[in-house]
């Protein structure tokens, strides 16, 4: 994308974003171009936004490993989207968790190792691999589980959040509960949160519902 394309997406964004004053304004500037295509995503626009995106990466990973991994992350939702390419997604998700175990970091405030393992299944469950998934989760939490862990840990919650859903899918609302109180055990969500759920006179399916509530919140974990 050159100057006067972007400019031209500048002016786009700026009929339905109020935008301050010299917004934008440097093309040069690899945040303003991810912040951009972030704003055209937002909006179904995802031709350009993939462009801007793929802009940054090289910019970015020399200097934030974090916005690196993030943009590969945001990628990877925006392939899909446009063209549900599974190909390229897993191609842009395991350049992420690469990334991250490369520098032997599995969490940041604004991503986490457990995530991008939860976007993957996410998507291959939607294209019918949902037995490749559950056999990957399972051996993540047999080998995972073997060691220490910190307080939270991103990628157990994951395993055990996404076991849920395929039980919940299945009509099996006991076993959901007990796969999302697992999955729990390894989040800053506390028991005396859970058992208040879990100990009222609500349907199995009520309370798998008021279960996955829980997580509508902005969740940081340590690993």
């Amino acid at each position: 994308m050159d100057e006067q394309e972007y400019q031209f997406w500048v002016n786009h964004i700026q009929h339905t974003i109020e935008l301050k004053e010299g917004a934008f304004e440097e093309f040069d500037n690899w945040q303003n171009r991810a912040l951009l295509g972030r704003l055209l995503a937002n909006l179904n626009i995802f031709p350009p936004a993939i462009e801007l995106m793929e802009s940054i990466l090289d910019e970015a990973k020399k200097v934030d490993d974090e916005h690196y991994i993030w943009a590969l992350s945001d990628l990877a939702n925006y392939y899909w989207i446009q063209e549900e390419n599974k190909e390229k997604v897993l191609e842009l998700l395991n350049t992420a968790i690469e990334t991250m175990n490369k520098i032997q970091k599995s969490s940041f405030p604004l991503i986490n190792k457990g995530f991008l393992y939860n976007q993957m299944w996410q998507i291959l469950a939607l294209a019918g691999e949902s037995k490749k998934v559950s056999h990957q989760i399972n051996t993540i939490i047999e080998n995972e589980e073997n060691y220490e862990f910190s307080k939270t840990n991103s990628l157990l919650f994951y395993c055990y959040f996404n076991l849920a859903l395929f039980t919940y899918e299945k009509g099996q609302y006991e076993e959901t509960i007990y796969l999302l109180k697992k999955a729990y055990v390894y989040s800053e969500i506390t028991e005396e949160e859970i058992d208040r759920v879990v100990k009222t006179d609500l349907s199995p399916q009520r309370i798998v519902s008021e279960l996955l509530s829980l997580i509508n919140r902005y969740m940081y974990f340590e690993s």
